[in-house]
């Protein structure tokens, strides 16, 4: 195999899978569909895709009349970071489905907690002042409960709030009110 072949194939390797790494990244502000990702993803390919594009190609064209092997380096190198500038804009595709699934699964998990915090109330005659006295050891916490607290106890009306942030907006979430009895998307 031609060694230019080979170095394109090894830098768009390494672009695919710090695109793979920054869609499914378990940290809930850095990745999966974050907004954080997607302004990532657009400066990178804004600030070196773009300009490695037009690099490449000018290489490639001044490469057909002079300087035959190193211009065709430099289009190969710069076609390489406009390789990875354009998988890590296409990883947030990805990255999103995954952050929505992770949104449902946060929900789910918290309307199973709601008989659980109501039967400890009728036990004890008030919601718990910690989520940890009634949360199932059998199942851990789905990744968008992990980053904060999520259960807060307001002792003067007894009751509680079960809330967390959306990752797919820059100060978005969602809140479940005891007295409600519903979600509110907050932003």
């Amino acid at each position: 195999m031609n060694r230019k072949l080979i170095t394109l194939l090894v830098v768009a390797l390494l672009g695919a899978c710090g695109g793979v790494l920054i869609a499914v990244h378990p940290l809930n502000g850095l990745g999966r569909g974050s907004f954080f990702h997607i302004v990532f993803s657009l400066w990178f390919a804004l600030l070196f895709g773009l300009p490695a594009a037009l690099i490449a190609a000018a290489a490639f064209l001044f490469s057909l009349r002079w300087y035959r092997n190193v211009l065709r380096w430099v289009a190969t190198a710069a076609l390489s970071i406009t390789l990875v500038a354009g998988i890590l804009v296409f990883s947030y595709v990805p990255g999103y489905v995954l952050a929505r699934r992770d949104v449902h699964k946060a929900k789910r998990y918290c309307e199973e907690l709601v008989p659980l915090l109501d039967a400890y109330k009728e036990r004890t005659g008030h919601y718990p002042a910690a989520i940890d006295e009634v949360l199932p050891e059998d199942r851990p916490l789905p990744l968008l409960l992990k980053v904060r607290g999520f259960y807060i106890y307001h002792e003067e009306t007894d009751s509680f709030v079960l809330d967390f942030t959306d990752p797919r907006g820059m100060m978005n979430g969602f809140d479940y009110n005891s007295d409600t009895r519903q979600w509110h998307e907050w932003s």
